[in-house]
């Protein structure tokens, strides 16, 4: 169990620190990766479940009741991206970055004969 009281400094400081915890070259495919192994689990999978619920992935944004609520509808299309997102990062496999070659062209053609 997460005890959050007891580190409420740690907390803090994350917060005054916010920023995608992924930098680099191979981002996308660490994020992919990190997040894989913890939707995975079943504790995981039951997470990803409820934040599905609430980011109302399967229900409309505009609500049905007359006259529409805007503000509503807003609160709503800000839960459904976050989900939307989360959804995305598990769906779509990046691709793996590739290393530079050792050998450059002028390194390839020489010797060979062009004429």
């Amino acid at each position: 169990m997460i005890e959050f009281d007891d580190e409420q400094d740690k907390v803090e400081n994350l917060n005054n620190e916010l920023g995608s915890a992924y930098i680099g070259v191979s981002k996308e495919t660490n994020r992919y990766r990190d997040f894989q192994a913890v939707y995975k689990t079943s504790a995981g999978k039951r997470v990803l479940r409820e934040i599905m619920w609430w980011g109302h992935i399967n229900l409309p944004s505009v609500s049905k009741s007359i006259p529409v609520d805007p503000y509503r509808t807003h609160v709503y299309e800000g839960h459904r991206e976050l989900a939307l997102e989360i959804q995305k990062v598990l769906l779509k496999k990046p691709v793996e970055p590739q290393d530079k070659p050792t050998k450059t062209r002028s390194k390839f053609y020489k010797g060979v004969d062009h004429g």
